[in-house]
């Protein structure tokens, strides 16, 4: 039970600052999988066989429990993740940071070597980005369109006011959702 209190207050606690908050059912599921006895196994560890004369039944005790908590629970979180109905990250999935901060990079780079007269990866692919803005996305994209979803998400961004602390809780899926 104290992992259990444990995990829900502290989780708690981080909710506070925190944008997408941990939820109860993923919370339970941090506290079901737990450490699986590493820090009751350093503790038995820690006994005294000429203190605790029974200090071997308390390792084998606490082997058994570690064997039960790694095979019988850890076989179970994969079933419970999906009996909660608990969504999983997927690979190649990138947040909004991780965009911005490429796109930072990226330029910052290919600004250096311009400035430092060298020619890297970086200036290759920013004259390539400069050839889909001014020629290929006027070719193969819908006039129009990339302007009328970025009007309304401005407005949409505008209109909750987000700033650091507060969130919108709005989730765009596509054009139509926006609208």
């Amino acid at each position: 039970w104290c992992v259990f209190t444990g995990v829900f207050l502290l989780t708690s606690l981080a909710n506070t600052f925190r944008v997408r908050r941990i939820n109860l059912q993923e919370q339970f599921v941090m506290a079901y999988g737990g450490l699986r006895g590493a820090v009751a196994f350093s503790l038995v560890e820690m006994l005294e066989a000429d203190t605790i004369p029974p200090r071997q039944v308390f390792v084998t005790t606490t082997l058994v429990v570690i064997l039960f908590t790694v095979f019988i629970q850890g076989g179970t979180i994969k079933p419970l993740v999906d009996l909660l109905n608990i969504r999983k990250s997927h690979v190649g999935e990138r947040k909004l940071n991780e965009e911005i901060n490429d796109n930072v990079i990226s330029t910052i780079m290919a600004g250096i070597e311009e400035i430092s007269g060298d020619r890297g990866d970086y200036c290759i692919r920013r004259k390539l980005e400069q050839i889909d803005e001014s020629y290929l996305k006027r070719i193969f994209l819908k006039a129009g369109s990339e302007n009328n979803l970025t009007r309304r998400f401005e407005k949409l961004a505008l209109t909750c006011k987000i700033t650091l602390r507060t969130t919108c809780h709005v989730i765009l899926v596509g054009p139509a959702s926006v609208a």
